[in-house]
Formats: structure tokens, sequence, C-alpha cells
């Protein structure tokens, strides 16, 4: 079982568990849903920093970490609670969480969603680790990857990284034989974000035998392919869709800003 290093030092032995039994019984109580686009966001945001200062969540953390097999609902709460932890603990957190792949593997997919949530603000170096620890789950077919929810969080966490590895690694999800809709769409979207104009191009010819999310995906996609974009979706505008064609004056309207990137 991998225990990544949380980088905190040598922890002090005790016989006396009941202080982090307590701590445990305190973060459950606690909810550590934040709804950013509340009228009272950044009160709320540092009402629940307030409360989380009080639980040792790295000490939960590492005590998880220990177990043979993990307490999913405290862990679920752990997960979510290293969101607003501080440097330089929370990157440790993250490398930790990510590494554990086996032990997670029931929560994993909440892992996977709060490291693509933090990935830019995490350190350079935990970065390429976490990129890499995925990607190799994905080669090397480890079950944890092969439930569709792991596997299309998987690419959403990778699509924040460019490179050749990554982008080869989507080409073989793409024409895995155990691949579905869900991550087909997802793998369109990565491979747009990501730039990689030879394999959007290479999937034009089969727009039309595509399932409806993964043709709106590739709509959204084709406008990364500058003028042979546009020439192609002036192409095919009469077989798109009523909605197909919103999500086409969507996108086009977004891709005006030099700033915006494709939603994954």
């Amino acid at each position: 079982m991998a225990t990544a290093p949380l980088g905190l030092g040598p922890e002090t032995p005790s016989l006396d568990q009941s202080p982090l039994d307590l701590q445990s019984q305190s973060l459950m109580r606690l909810s550590v849903r934040f709804d950013p686009y509340s009228p009272t966001a950044e009160s709320d945001y540092e009402a629940l920093k307030e409360e989380l200062v009080k639980i040792d969540i790295i000490s939960l953390l590492k005590a998880e970490l220990t177990e043979s097999r993990i307490h999913v609902s405290l862990s679920r709460k752990i997960v979510a609670a290293i969101r607003y932890i501080d440097e330089p603990q929370r990157s440790d957190a993250v490398l930790s969480l990510i590494e554990n792949s086996e032990l997670l593997y029931p929560i994993y997919a909440n892992v996977l969603l709060v490291a693509k949530s933090l990935y830019a603000d995490l350190r350079e170096d935990v970065q390429i680790k976490i990129i890499d620890r995925v990607r190799n789950l994905i080669k090397k077919q480890s079950h944890v990857m092969q439930t569709e929810l792991n596997l299309s969080y998987a690419v959403h966490l990778l699509a924040c990284a460019d490179g050749s590895e990554n982008e080869e690694v989507f080409n073989k999800i793409y024409g895995g034989p155990k691949d579905s809709s869900l991550v087909r769409k997802d793998v369109i979207l990565a491979m747009g974000k990501l730039r990689a104009d030879y394999w959007l191009s290479g999937l034009k010819p089969n727009f039309r035998n595509l399932p409806p999310a993964e043709r709106r995906a590739f709509l959204l996609a084709s406008f990364t392919l500058a003028d042979e974009g546009k020439h192609w979706r002036q192409h095919i505008r009469r077989q798109l869709s009523p909605f197909e064609k919103l999500v086409r004056d969507w996108a086009a309207e977004r891709f005006q800003s030099s700033t915006w990137q494709i939603p994954l």
C-alpha cells in the first residue's frame, strides 16, 4: 500500500486516540459544501475555513491512509476539506490522495475531482507527479480506471497538462474496447483543449456517425481548428439539429475571447 509522505515531519506516538476520534466526529458533523455563487460567498468561505482550522485534517488523512479499509464517509469529508487547507500541506495531501489509489478506490472519483479543481494552485513538482501517476494508472489498465466515472474524471485531470504523452493516452482511450460515450465525449473536449488539431481533423469525416453528446463536443472542439473548422462548420450546417446550432453559436461567441477555454 502506497502512502506518500505529507512532508509534515514525524508524528508524536500516542496510545490515546480519543482526540482524533473527537475531531473525526466534528468533521462528520460539519458541512464542507460551499456555494461560490452565493451572495454571501466570501463570508461563507471564511466561516468554513475558520471551522476547519479547528480540525486537524492532515492528521485525520494520515490516520485513514494507515487503515486496511477506509471509512468511506469520513474519507470523503477529508477529501472535500483539503480544498480549504493552506500550502504546502495542501499539495502534499493531494499527492498522497492520488498515490493511494488502491486504498481510496471507493472514493477515487472524489479524489480526482479535488485534484482537478486544485491543480492550478498546486506546486509544480506535485502537478508533474499527479499527472504521471494518473496517466500510468490508465496505461496499465488499473482496475481503478475501469469504472466509467473514474476514467472520465481522469481525462478531466490530464487535460490540465499539455504534452504528447497525454494526447497518446487520450487516443488510446477513445479507441479502446471498453470506452463509453461519456468518456469519448470528454476525450474530444480534452483534445480540443490541448489543441490536438491533427487528431480532430482525423475525426471530422466521422462526425455524422457520432452519438449526440460526441457531436456536440466536436462542434466545440472544432473552433480550435481555425479556418479549417470554420469551413467545415459551414459545410455541415444543414446537418445540425436546432440544439447543435445553439451549441455552435454559443461556442462561436465565447471563442472571441482569447482567454476562454473549452469547458472540461
